[in-house]
């Protein structure tokens, strides 16, 4: 998943580092609640995937990878088919809907920004 920061990009010099802490924020934010979504046992169709080693759960990490640039990724072949499905498993999204959740905690200046306003 990519966002475009390019209104980032003109609001960082206006508020020097909060746009960089705010998406650092979000990206461990993201970590807690995409962990905190996956439960424990078999899930089904459409819920986030269950947990049976904890091995996906406990590879979610985020990482600087730059000037407000964060990576949010997990340390497992298998994430993505949980979150989109495969020709025979239907998806267990954990990744997307964890995303969506922590967006709305961002600023208020932060939000109109990666909504273009």
């Amino acid at each position: 998943m990519t966002l475009d920061t390019r209104v980032l990009d003109r609001l960082e010099p206006q508020v020097p580092g909060r746009v960089n802490q705010a998406l650092k924020k979000v990206s461990f934010d993201w970590v807690r609640v995409a962990r905190a979504s996956m439960g424990a046992g078999v899930s089904s169709p459409g819920d986030p995937p269950g947990v049976d080693t904890g091995a996906l759960k406990n590879s979610l990490d985020a990482e600087s990878i730059g000037p407000m640039t964060w990576r949010l990724h997990d340390g497992k072949k298998y994430g993505a088919p949980l979150e989109y499905g495969t020709a025979k498993m239907a998806a267990r999204p954990w990744f997307e809907p964890a995303l969506r959740q922590v967006a709305e905690s961002l600023p208020d200046e932060l939000k109109a920004a990666v909504r273009g306003g």
